[in-house]
């Protein structure tokens, strides 16, 4: 018989239970249409950097409790998605210290298929709930191309408001 480390059992039951959590908390809000506002009324107060994003697709940790050090999904594969302008529609909504972003981004190859990507960011820039439409991108902490393009235009409108 195997034995499973109680530890990984305590951090999958959490890890399960946060993502439920937030999935049926985030589809209310998500659902809600008022009080959404574009990426051009200017994100509200976040701290969000490079470091955030960094910190999330490397030491994020997947159900299994091993971190996912995801390089290729910033490096090579996001950014060009960013600066490319796959990304649109992007909208936002705050609720007490959450940003709620949505936005669509179009696909590399088939460029008339979109993927949906829902985020949760608290006002301390950590990434509490992310998903994307992509077959890669299923959440509760998706660590796709999609969403790695989606979190460099989150960091550019943050540093940019601040300058």
């Amino acid at each position: 018989m195997v034995q499973i480390p109680t530890v990984l059992l305590v951090v999958t039951f959490i890890t399960a239970w946060h993502a439920e959590c937030m999935s049926t908390f985030c589809e209310d809000l998500w659902s809600d249409t008022v009080g959404w506002k574009s990426i051009n009324d200017s994100l509200p107060s976040l701290n969000f950097n490079i470091t955030h994003i960094v910190d999330y697709f490397v030491n994020c940790k997947a159900i299994d409790g091993i971190p996912n050090n995801d390089f290729k999904s910033l490096n090579k594969k996001a950014y060009p998605l960013f600066k490319a302008g796959h990304l649109h529609s992007l909208s936002y909504k705050k609720y007490d210290s959450v940003l709620f972003v949505k936005c669509k981004c179009k696909a590399e190859m088939k460029k008339a298929q979109e993927y949906m990507m829902r985020a949760c960011i608290d006002d301390e820039g950590e990434i509490l709930y992310a998903n994307c439409g992509c077959p890669a991108g299923t959440g509760p902490l998706c660590s796709c191309k999609h969403f790695g393009a989606l979190c460099y235009l989150i960091e550019e409108s943050c540093r940019l408001k601040l300058t």
